[in-house]
């Protein structure tokens, strides 16, 4: 029956369901693997935030860091424990905004290496080591949160129709 309908459509109004279906927000229920993921990333964040927010003087001393490179680095991972924090404390989400998370733990990884293979910053050993060890940890992170987006039930919200399908598969 459903076939026989679609069939009598017209292509244009096809292609528009299709744009239309693809342009939906995509809501997820988080599983708890990943509610555990977004809350053990933002402790971290938190504790190494804080640390490099309140003491950037002393870290860039004992590291070879320029003080202001740590407390921007510090700034920017409270804002990533603010919002993991409450993406965890969410009922449903929207995917998209544990992509942002993602994404953002990518380039913070990226842009933490990039200036030591350009040789911007000349940090003694321990400094490339914390810089290198923080690196693979976002990364980590993104693996992990990636492994719970795809646990996740995800929920679809068709809005052309008025009304919320339940768990798709």
């Amino acid at each position: 029956m459903t076939s026989e309908v679609i069939d009598r459509v017209p292509g244009s109004v096809q292609i528009r369901l299709a744009i239309h279906r693809s342009a939906t927000m995509t809501r997820i229920v988080p599983s708890c693997f990943l509610r555990r993921v977004l809350v053990a990333g933002a402790a971290g964040n938190l504790l190494a935030g804080s640390i490099a927010a309140l003491l950037p003087v002393m870290l860039g001393d004992g590291l070879g860091l320029p003080a202001m490179t740590i407390s921007v680095a510090g700034l920017y991972l409270l804002g990533q424990a603010e919002l993991g924090l409450w993406l965890a404390g969410r009922g449903s989400l929207p995917e998209t905004a544990v992509w942002l998370l993602m994404g953002g733990n990518a380039a913070f990884a990226f842009i933490s290496i990039l200036p030591l293979a350009l040789a911007m910053l000349t940090p003694n050993l321990a400094g490339a080591l914390v810089i290198c060890a923080e690196a693979w940890i976002a990364l980590a992170f993104v693996e992990l949160q990636h492994l719970g987006l795809a646990r996740s039930t995800r929920l679809v919200e068709w809005e052309t129709y008025g009304a919320r399908l339940g768990p798709q598969s």
